[in-house]
């Protein structure tokens, strides 16, 4: 042990700590694997407020001010962007990771205009403050976690140069690969030695007053995420929530824990008596959650395709589908049916001398009644498949909201006016050449129909939609995965139908611009559903793509050449904050020399 106020063996020497921990006293603690759990959730928020503070020069916020200009002059070498130390004015040259004015302004618009699906962030437009083109203090950690991942590349992409938006990109999706559900050790391990990399281009773009306690615990997720496993076990959210709960139970301040242990009586005794209820009663305990399938055992009444566990929201009306829609629709249906793989293959090997698109186009024209010939003919009376022959009934149930594997969908005309945006969505097919392909759509009409000609009450829910060219309507940038879609050009196949439980929900970001005319392009975020109960689960039926959130590989770091261009090529200017000068506590205030002098001619 040191005695109280002797500086450390080595100080200043080989190094600058001034305390040695208390936790070095435990006989584990040089042993321990992870001494300290880095919280992810207030990491991530610290580390997007620097960098969207500064990039788009915050007054009061940014880290880029009149004394971080000064500090250039000191310890760096970058003549375009430092000032001289006796500096006093109010403008220091624009640097090329800021944006202008009018970038900002167009951004900050964007971020207000910005529609989720229902539940996956709150409300932005409230975060934002178009007067004085800021943000507010509404944006919660949860947004900024949101916008750090999804939006940031997205919103930066037409507004900085590239060797800055690819630093902020691989930022984002090291935090986007670190958050997710099922880790990839090794691809952890790269991520483990490319993150020094990472900081380096970092510090080569941003000023040096950019760089705090929280960019450096950047290095050190990786390996936390690798030694401890995902970050939803380890973060804040979930006590914060729960401190939440409590703050909700004291309903008296000037006795809190009474408060809270009355409550938590009431609350338990509740539960206890909920119990004996009816099955009929609606309880806390047996309410389903807002995006939830309804009830309980939900898997029990499943027959093949049919009977998939989801609900509609709100009122449904009636329609009919009649002529070559419902063939359509009887067609999609038969050709996903396992049941029916066996004659679909049967009727396409004996189409086998037709080229493919031609076969493709006798299936859609011939198959229905190929099929319906053959049941008749061979003499089966399986319920299933002589049901699935004489297909669905023209009447049809039309929903504008629907329910199913932990996603809400709207149709496009239902969602206009609100908002969030519930009626993207994408669809991965396999090929015949077992490639795959991601079609991404639009909804347009949620349909459930019934098959009438079984005994069992068969129905099904087909969700009808606009979908986008695959070729021409889509495209990837390869090393940081981000895929574009561009809505206006629409799938000339007439395919309309999918069912109901093939779709993954997706939502569209338009790409911010001060440009004229608008970038017909968007991007696709993909959603992962709310967590569904366990008890909700079956067997026999595979949820992995609905339930699994993957380890996303991140991109290869590269090297920023350092003679880049730091500052704005044509020659542009930003007004910073006047320098405020902190007193130093060595030097005595007028009022303490004043109270000094006081004492002593009272003392004299």
């Amino acid at each position: 042990m040191e005695e109280p106020n002797q500086e450390p063996y080595g100080y200043c020497d080989t190094h600058k700590w001034t305390k040695r921990s208390i936790f070095w006293e435990l006989p584990y603690w040089k042993d321990l694997l992870i001494r300290h759990n880095l919280d992810v959730m207030h990491t991530e928020k610290n580390v997007f407020d620097n960098i969207f503070n500064t990039v788009m020069d915050l007054k009061g916020k940014t880290k880029d001010g009149l004394a971080a200009r000064k500090d250039m002059t000191i310890w760096c070498d970058r003549p375009e962007l430092s000032v001289d130390l006796e500096y006093q004015g109010k403008e220091v040259p624009k640097a090329v990771y800021q944006v202008t004015e009018p970038q900002k302004a167009a951004i900050l618009k964007w971020l207000a205009s910005q529609k989720f699906p229902d539940g996956y962030c709150s409300n932005l437009s409230r975060c934002v403050d178009m007067n004085k083109l800021t943000t507010t203090t509404s944006m919660k950690t949860h947004d900024a976690h949101v916008i750090m991942q999804r939006l940031l590349p997205i919103a930066l992409k037409e507004m900085l140069p590239e060797h800055v938006w690819s630093c902020i990109t691989e930022i984002s999706l090291l935090f986007q690969s670190i958050c997710s559900s099922v880790l990839d050790a090794a691809s952890l391990r790269r991520l483990q030695e490319s993150v020094p990399i990472l900081m380096c281009n970092l510090e080569k773009t941003m000023p040096p007053s950019f760089f705090d306690t929280m960019e450096h615990l950047i290095i050190h997720l990786p390996y936390e995420a690798l030694t401890a496993g995902p970050v939803f076990y380890r973060w804040m959210y979930r006590f914060e929530r729960f401190l939440g709960e409590l703050k909700k139970k004291v309903t008296n301040k000037a006795h809190v824990e009474a408060s809270i242990c009355q409550a938590y009586l009431q609350q338990e005794i509740s539960t206890f008596s909920s119990f004996y209820f009816e099955r009929d009663v609606i309880t806390r305990r047996k309410r389903p959650a807002r995006n939830d399938d309804i009830g309980e055992d939900l898997y029990e009444n499943l027959v093949s395709i049919f009977n998939y566990p989801g609900r509609g929201k709100g009122a449904a009306t009636q329609r009919y589908i009649l002529g070559g829609e419902l063939q359509i629709a009887h067609t999609y249906i038969l050709m996903n049916c396992p049941e029916i793989s066996p004659f679909y293959h049967e009727f396409r090997a004996s189409l086998s001398v037709f080229p493919d698109n031609e076969i493709d186009a006798l299936v859609d024209s011939d198959f229905v009644n190929w099929y319906k010939y053959q049941i008749n003919s061979r003499g089966i009376v399986d319920p299933l498949l002589v049901s699935l022959a004489w297909g669905p009934g023209a009447s049809a149930k039309v929903w504008r909201q629907y329910v199913i594997n932990g996603y809400t969908y709207h149709t496009a005309d239902y969602g206009e006016g609100r908002p969030t945006m519930n009626s993207g969505l994408c669809v991965p097919t396999i090929g015949y050449d077992n490639s795959e392909t991601k079609f991404f759509g639009v909804l347009q009409e949620i349909l459930e129909l019934e098959m009438p000609s079984c005994a069992k009450k068969l129905t099904c829910v087909l969700f009808r939609c606009t979908w986008v060219d695959p070729t021409r309507g889509v495209r990837k940038n390869p090393k940081y995965n981000m895929i574009d879609v561009n809505l206006s050009r629409v799938y000339p196949k007439n395919e309309p139908f999918i069912l109901a439980q093939q779709a993954a929900q997706i939502y569209y970001a338009e790409y911010p611009s001060t440009r004229r005319t608008q970038n017909p392009w968007v991007c696709a975020c993909p959603v992962r559903p709310n967590k569904i109960k366990s008890q909700t689960q079956h067997k026999d039926v595979d949820l992995d793509a609905f339930q699994q959130q993957f380890f996303q590989p991140p991109p290869i770091v590269e090297t920023v050449n350092y003679n880049v261009q730091l500052s704005d090529p044509n020659g542009g200017r930003v007004e910073v904050m006047p320098e405020t000068h902190l007193p130093d506590p060595t030097i005595p205030s007028e009022r303490e020399i004043e109270e000094m002098y006081v004492a002593q001619q009272n003392a004299q």
